[in-house]
């Protein structure tokens, strides 16, 4: 997404979903906020709803900083100096690693005539003081599972895929559920459905690899691999995705004995994430 195509939401309150707090339990937050008297009133919230909290002042942002921490998402407090925060938020955006960091400024109503400067900047958001219980816990989760980017895709398709009744896995070793929100744009229906998905088609994948492999059938074996990554990517079970990336290339070299190794090393993580998604299913 663009800066151009970067939206804030309008100084008034916007209507926010329901905050899941179990979903935002571990988010990695950086705060940046040069007054320390703001400190325990910006991040204390945040970290009562189970996030983890970093602070640093706006002259220590750096991408080093930034990619070091491996954040989900920046929120600027409001008594940063206007330039200083328009400063850190540019620092971010110019490294093409962080395009898609969400970036929130929490700013008091009366910085009203310095939207467009937030928003030239490449700010995503803004959440106004005084701001109502949980309402920033609320802004987060928007952002971190990609509900923000929704109004880039057809209304439509929108209404259809982001409610769904069904609670969302939490606590699965090995599945971002955040990232696999942000994915699909925070549609949770579409998330939901292909989490299903991933488990029924994947639930044989490691003894069609072993028989394709040891028939000597490289190519189909290749093929299985291929396909089990681009699945996994897809609902962001990364340890899976990275060991069958490994699979995958080392069938690409023919080696068929080390391929038979890392089908074994596969199961290992895959077979808990399929007990773990079909307990889920089983509950909900």
């Amino acid at each position: 997404m663009t800066d151009n195509e970067r939206t804030l939401a309008s100084v008034g309150k916007p209507r926010t979903p329901p905050t899941d707090f179990i979903l935002l339990r571990g988010t990695r937050v950086l705060m940046v906020a040069d007054d320390a008297a703001d400190r325990p009133a910006a991040t204390g919230p945040l970290e009562a709803d189970g996030m983890r909290v970093e602070v640093t002042g706006a002259a220590a942002v750096t991408a080093d900083l930034i990619q070091q921490g491996h954040y989900e998402i920046v929120m600027l407090a409001s008594h940063i100096p206007k330039a200083a925060a328009l400063a850190a938020t540019r620092i971010i955006r110019e490294d093409g690693r962080f395009a898609e960091l969400p970036i929130v400024a929490i700013a008091t109503a009366t910085m009203k005539s310095r939207m467009d400067d937030y928003r030239a900047a490449g700010v995503d958001d803004v959440v106004t003081t005084p701001f109502e219980p949980g309402e920033p816990s609320s802004i987060i989760q928007k952002w971190v599972t990609g509900l923000g980017n929704s109004d880039m895709l057809p209304p439509m398709l929108v209404a259809q895929m982001r409610e769904s009744e069904a609670n969302l896995p939490t606590g699965i070793a090995n599945l971002d559920v955040r990232q696999g929100l942000r994915r699909m744009a925070g549609m949770r229906k579409l998330y939901l459905n292909s989490l299903r998905r991933f488990a029924i088609d994947e639930s044989d994948v490691t003894d069609r690899l072993r028989l394709t492999i040891q028939a000597g059938d490289l190519v189909s074996a290749m093929r299985i691999a291929h396909s089990l990554k681009g699945n996994a990517g897809m609902i962001e079970a990364n340890e899976v995705r990275l060991v069958t990336a490994q699979l995958e290339e080392i069938l690409e070299d023919g080696v068929s004995e080390k391929g038979l190794e890392l089908v074994e090393r596969l199961e290992d993580v895959l077979r808990p994430l399929l007990s773990a998604l079909h307990s889920w299913e089983q509950a909900v």
